[in-house]
């Protein structure tokens, strides 16, 4: 989920170091798109000296960026409070599929349950059929661009007081936001959006339908 906050922030000239455990695989293209300008460590995080050795980084780091899950012992480490003892500057960005607090706080998901909770997926597809997904995991991508912008804002502030910050990124919320007209709607309208097949509802005509999906020889 954090893949590409860390190449949003390698692209703006930040010096990154991408952690993964020994055996990784990183040669999918997934991999090598969002991680360019990224320097890869391996640590072992299970045994050896990795949290020791992490510790060491984040001492002179200004970011750490983690996607680590609810209810492991990764989750229990990555604990703000004790970083900013080892570094009051320390900007601490967390990103997870609920946030870190709240009900769903140790839930954990995928892009398909991300997209669900979201409400993305209430809104893709034909009327009265099933709630469809886009077919590439688009969730990560929103949490990720929320991810950068809280680091910026939290550099920003951190350039003023001199003090870091922990910034708590749900992707579903990353999910909502990216609805666009959709969560308004219910308040300005008065009515639900709905699933509406090929056409997406008038933003600015009432009533009015524009036609989004074309259908080719090969699909739509």
């Amino acid at each position: 989920m954090g893949w590409l906050t860390g190449r949003i922030l390698g692209d703006l000239g930040a010096n990154l170091i991408k952690i993964e455990n020994p055996g990784t695989d990183i040669t999918n293209p997934d991999w090598l798109a969002l991680n360019v300008n990224k320097r890869v460590m391996f640590l072992d995080m299970e045994g050896g000296n990795g949290y020791a050795r992490l510790d060491e980084l984040l001492s002179e780091a200004d970011f750490l960026l983690e996607t680590a899950p609810a209810g492991s012992k990764l989750r229990e480490y990555f604990d703000y409070k004790r970083f900013s003892k080892i570094n009051p500057r320390l900007i601490h960005v967390s990103i997870t599929p609920f946030g870190l607090t709240g009900p769903r706080a140790d839930w954990q998901a995928s892009d398909m349950e991300i997209m669900a909770a979201g409400g993305a997926m209430s809104l893709a597809g034909k009327p009265g059929e099933t709630p469809l997904r886009v077919s590439v995991p688009q969730s990560y991508s929103w949490a990720s661009s929320h991810a950068s912008f809280g680091a910026l804002t939290a550099l920003a502030h951190r350039t003023r007081t001199g003090v870091g910050q922990q910034v708590d990124v749900s992707a579903q919320a990353s999910v909502i936001s990216a609805l666009a007209h959709a969560p308004t709607y219910p308040e300005i309208t008065g009515t639900n959006p709905t699933r509406s097949g090929e056409f997406i509802p008038g933003r600015s005509l009432t009533g009015a339908r524009f036609r989004v999906f074309w259908k080719c020889a090969d699909g739509y």
